[in-house]
Formats: C-alpha cells, structure tokens, sequence
C-alpha cells in the first residue's frame, strides 16, 4: 500500500470517529443494507459483519445470523426480510479505532460501492477511485456524512439508470405496500410491483389487499385470498383434486366489510356505499364506490 494512500485512510478513519456511536450504527446499518443481494460484496459484508459486531436478526424466525452469507443462504434467497443490527453499539468507535488500516479499506470500498449504485439509480456520475475517492469520502464524512452516500452532481439518465431507478422504486413500492399492510395502485405503480407484493403476501400466508382511488371521493378496496390458498398449495396441505377453498357472503361478513369500508373513509357515512361483491372465484372480496378523502393508515382487520 502506498503511504500516501495509507494516510488517506487514516484520514477517513478520524472523520468517521467524530459520529457517534448510535450515528456509527445507523450509518453502517444503511449501508449494509443498500448491499443485500449484490453476490460480489458477499465476503466484504461477511468480514464487515465480523469486524464491527453486525449479524443480521430475521424478521421470519427472529434467529440472529452471525455473518451476512449465514442468513442469506438460509432465509435471504428464499426472500424472508431481515435486519442488520449490532450486538454492541457501545463498542462501534473502539473497533474502529483498533482495525488495522488494512482491514479498513473494507469499509472504504462498502462506501464507494453504496455510492456507485446510488449514482446508477439517481442518475448522477460514478464517484472517482483510488486516492481520488478517498479524498472525497474524507471529505465528506469530515462535513458530518449529513446523507448516507456523498452528494454528485446530476446527469441525463442512461437506459441503464433508467431501468435501476425503476427495480429500485418498485422495490419502495413494495416495501411500503408491506408495511402499510395493502397496495395503493397509483400511476407510479408498474405492472410487476403487484406481483411482487402478492409473491410476498403469498410467502407469508396473507391476503392480498389493494385500494385503488377514483377521483378524489371514490376508491374500491380488493381483498384477495388466493395467495392463501396458493400457500397451502405450494406447501402440498391442499389434496389434489378438492375443491378450492371458497368464503360464502354471510350477513356477518357483509356487515365487517361495510364496518371496514366506514374505518378507512373520512366520509363514508354522508355516501351510498355499495358495501362488498365476490369475485366469480369466490376468493376476492371487493368494495366499491366507497366515498373517501385518502386511505390514512394500514389495514388492520
């Protein structure tokens, strides 16, 4: 290693040791995550992960994996969510603080590499490399590493950047669609972001529910129940050859769909509402012309 590059490294390291621990701990937590799913940063997080206390908690069987590797060939292929976390938050500075320089250039690299793929999705002009690079993420940790990657100056999208701004919008979209507990089909919702939402409702057993707004006073809220019935059918706890599983419209189901509808419109009781209609497969209950201002919070029946 050449010293003036040496020295820049060191230079980084004591711009990142003016955070402090719990400003450490998030930081390196985004980063790691941005890195989920790229095969040639497997080793880098796995010693990363080593170095610096991480394992990665799943969110599906709440088993803390030491290493980055341990919980994707298990739990992360199969696309169960997980979480960074660090086993000791007390003890981020000191472990920087002992990591030999050479071990160092791994959190260098971690932050170039979040950088370059945040340029391919914003659109902005790779960061430099080599010295170059280090003067710059010197720099910028330096000013207080405000953001979760260095600031670039902005371009025309390639086709390429273009494509990752999509996978990466749809991948939010899904993200919040979980979270909120339903999917809002808006213009900016492509046709492979309900697909993805109904794949994970499917892995996790739920039912599928999208609300779609018409106008600013009427929305229609879908609730599908086949990717139930397609788990337990992934899963061979369906005999072949039986009837699909089916709800039948009882008052008492009319009543809690009506009850919903009311929960989620600021509204709905000053509107004709048609309350609920099942879907010819008997697995979709759907509400419609249900008058609201917005859908506010997630689904909680």
């Amino acid at each position: 290693m050449k010293p003036e590059t040496e020295q820049l490294l060191h230079q980084c390291r004591a711009a990142l040791l003016q955070q402090s621990n719990g400003q450490l701990e998030t930081l390196f937590a985004s980063w790691f995550e941005r890195m989920v799913g790229e095969e040639f940063m497997e080793e880098d997080l796995d010693d990363l992960c080593l170095l610096l206390g991480y394992g990665i908690r799943s969110l599906h069987s709440d088993i803390l994996y030491t290493t980055y590797t341990a919980w994707w060939e298990v739990e992360g292929f199969a696309g169960h969510d997980g979480e960074f976390v660090c086993r000791d938050v007390a003890a981020l500075q000191h472990r920087l603080i002992t990591m030999p320089i050479k071990q160092f250039v791994l959190v260098a690299e971690l932050a170039y590499q979040v950088c370059v793929l945040d340029a391919e999705v914003e659109g902005q002009p790779r960061p430099p490399t080599g010295q170059e690079w280090l003067r710059s993420l010197a720099a910028w940790l330096g000013a207080g590493a405000p953001h979760t990657t260095p600031p670039v100056p902005q371009q025309q999208l390639s086709r390429k950047q273009r494509r990752a701004q999509r996978r990466r919008l749809a991948q939010e979209l899904v993200q919040q669609a979980w979270q909120c507990g339903y999917l809002l089909l808006g213009p900016d919702v492509g046709s492979q972001v309900p697909i993805l939402v109904q794949s994970r409702c499917k892995k996790n057993r739920r039912p599928y529910i999208s609300v779609k707004l018409w106008g600013e006073q009427f929305a229609s809220i879908s609730i599908e129940l086949c990717t139930v019935r397609k788990a337990f059918e992934a899963e061979r706890k369906l005999f072949r050859g039986v009837p699909l599983p089916a709800l039948t419209p009882t008052d008492e189901i009319g009543q809690r769909l009506t009850s919903f509808a009311a929960h989620y419109s600021t509204r709905a009781g000053t509107g004709r509402q048609e309350t609920c209609g099942l879907a010819l497969q008997r697995d979709v209950f759907e509400l419609k012309q249900i008058l609201q201002a917005d859908v506010p919070r997630a689904v909680e029946d």
